[in-house]
């Protein structure tokens, strides 16, 4: 199988933290493949060279674009670059991967998965020295950007738990940290011409929708980790609910997911250590409802 990698890399930020950060995980988990490297021609002009430098394996080809006002853009960059592809693995300028991240994808695909998911952490930068290998689990949640670390369930007290939308939940129970989401990072896509198409969406809201539970792979964080770097500024913009239970949880989540989002949900993720069995009753109760169609309504069956 061979694969394409889709990057859209344009605007202050996303320029420095490709050139800081994210190139040097690149070349950590020695690409192999075709990468499109979607840019402005100011953007070209400060990447070309050093991108070839640090990717040997990659015949490295750019795209020069016109930036819009729009998160979709990224997703028709992405949707060119599949239509081309055998496999496309979809990266982006401000998030490092794990050293172990593209063989993981490797094997997962050998063994027949065609949307390939992993874990997608949101943090803080602060300044310090990103590591890409196994030391990349404990910098991600040890800098996770407020309004997820607020969405780290330590079981419902009197005042429940102050979260965002519980669309990625993150669980710890001693050394122990892994995540259950509806949405994750959907990392690579397998080019079968079934009609896949993310145009005018996002990947990780639409792209589950085109494949089945059984040709999908949720990758283990310790094989697989993308971890996107913020600036340090502000975050704690987003309203917040009290959740108390399972049916909160849901409540709060059914009208942000697709059904197909609901098996992802299942997966327990590993981060640190690996996931007990303190809150399967939980999972278990939020799946329940997920899945009862009188509860679940208003939704289309992916």
């Amino acid at each position: 199988m061979k694969f394409t990698f889709s990057i859209p890399v344009w605007g202050d930020w996303h320029i420095f933290c490709y050139l800081k950060h994210t190139l040097a995980s690149h070349a950590a988990a020695r690409l192999e493949g075709r990468y499109i490297v979607h840019t402005t021609v100011l953007g070209k002009r400060m990447l070309k060279g050093k991108v070839e430098h640090e990717l040997p394996g990659c015949a490295v080809e750019y795209v020069i674009v016109e930036p819009q006002e729009s998160y979709f853009q990224f997703s028709d960059y992405h949707q060119e670059a599949f239509d081309g592809s055998e496999a496309c693995i979809f990266l982006q300028a401000d998030a490092v991967i794990s050293n172990g991240t593209f063989e993981a994808i490797r094997r997962a695909v050998g063994n027949g998965a065609k949307h390939i998911n992993c874990a997608g952490i949101n943090t803080v930068s602060d300044g310090t020295a990103i590591p890409f290998d196994g030391g990349l689990n404990a910098w991600a949640v040890a800098h996770l950007i407020p309004t997820l670390s607020g969405n780290v369930w330590k079981g419902a007290g009197a005042d429940g738990e102050n979260m965002m939308s519980p669309q990625t939940m993150f669980f710890e129970d001693g050394p122990n940290f892994w995540c259950h989401a509806f949405h994750h990072d959907p990392i690579c896509m397998v080019n079968d011409h079934r009609g896949v198409n993310i145009k005018g969406s996002t990947l990780d809201w639409i792209s589950p929708s085109f494949f089945t539970p059984g040709e999908t792979a949720v990758l283990s964080g310790h094989d697989a980790l993308v971890v996107e770097v913020s600036p340090p500024v502000k975050f704690d913009r987003h309203p917040r609910h009290t959740i108390l239970n399972a049916t909160e949880i849901a409540m709060q989540v059914r009208d942000k997911v697709l059904p197909s989002h609901v098996n992802l949900f299942s997966y327990p993720v590993p981060i640190l250590g690996e996931p007990t069995a303190k809150y399967d009753q939980l999972i278990a109760d939020v799946l329940a409802l997920m899945h009862n169609r009188e509860f679940y309504t208003g939704k289309q069956a992916a």
